[in-house]
C-alpha cells in the first residue's frame, strides 16, 4: 500500500480531456517491474505464478487481466500492474524464480506511467517520435522503446478502434511533467491547453525557466 503522504509524479497536473481529441492522464503508482532474464529461465514461472505469457518476441506484449507485459529486448521484459496487489503479484513471482539466474526489480518509484486515448492520439504523438506510428505499421499491442522529444520511453499502444486509439507512455519520473508538457503543446492545434512550467524546464530551449 502507498504512503498516503506520497504524491505521485504528476500531482500536480489535473488530468486533460478535450471531447473529440484527445484525454491525457497519469496512472498514478502503478506498479513497474523489470525482469530479465531468458525465455528458457522466466516463461515458466511467469505463466505458472501469473497466468501471464512471456510475449514471444520484442515490441510485443501479452496480459492477463490488468498485468501487462512488455518485451523491450531478448532478455527484458517490462511487468506493469495495477497498484493494488502488485506488489503481492512480484512477490509471487519471484517465488516462483527462485534462485535461477534472473534479476527483478521493482522501478515502480523510478517511472511513470500516463495514458494518452482519443481520435487524434495518433496524430499528436506523430509529431513527437521518429517511429512509424501508422496503422500499417504500428498495431494495438505493439511496443516500442523510443524518444519522446528529448525523453527515453516506452510506448505501448494498448487499444485502438475505429475512432479512437489508446497508449501508454512508460517514462522517467525526473521526465514526467517534461513529457506531460509535450503531449500538451504537441495538442494545441486541436484544443488541448497549454500546460504552465513549474520553473524547470523551457520545452524549446531545454534552459532553465
Amino acid at each position: 500500500m502507498t504512503d498516503p503522504r506520497a504524491l505521485s509524479a504528476l500531482a500536480h497536473r489535473a488530468p486533460i480531456d478535450v471531447a473529440g481529441v484527445a484525454a491525457l492522464s497519469e496512472r498514478a503508482f502503478e506498479t513497474i517491474a523489470i525482469l530479465r532474464g531468458d525465455e528458457k529461465t522466466v516463461r515458466g514461472p511467469l505463466q505458472s505464478a501469473l497466468d501471464l505469457s512471456r510475449p514471444a518476441r520484442i515490441g510485443e506484449t501479452t496480459a492477463a487481466g490488468a498485468l501487462v507485459a512488455i518485451q523491450t529486448s531478448p532478455d527484458e521484459t517490462i511487468l506493469l500492474a495495477p497498484e493494488a496487489g502488485g506488489a503481492a503479484l512480484l512477490a509471487t513471482l519471484r517465488a516462483a524464480l527462485g534462485d535461477s539466474h534472473h534479476q527483478l526489480v521493482d522501478v515502480s518509484d523510478h517511472l511513470a506511467t500516463l495514458t494518452l486515448a482519443g481520435p487524434r492520439a495518433r496524430d499528436l504523438l506523430s509529431k513527437l517520435v521518429t517511429i512509424d506510428l501508422h496503422p500499417r505499421a504500428f498495431t494495438a499491442g505493439a511496443a516500442v522503446a523510443t524518444l519522446l522529444g528529448k525523453a527515453a520511453v516506452t510506448l505501448w499502444l494498448e487499444a485502438e478502434d475505429d475512432a479512437a486509439a489508446t497508449f501508454r507512455i512508460v517514462v522517467r519520473r525526473s521526465f514526467a511533467d517534461y513529457a506531460w508538457r509535450l503531449l500538451a503543446e504537441a495538442g494545441r492545434e486541436w484544443g488541448l491547453p497549454e500546460q504552465p512550467a513549474r520553473g524547470i524546464v523551457n520545452l524549446e530551449s531545454g534552459a532553465p525557466h
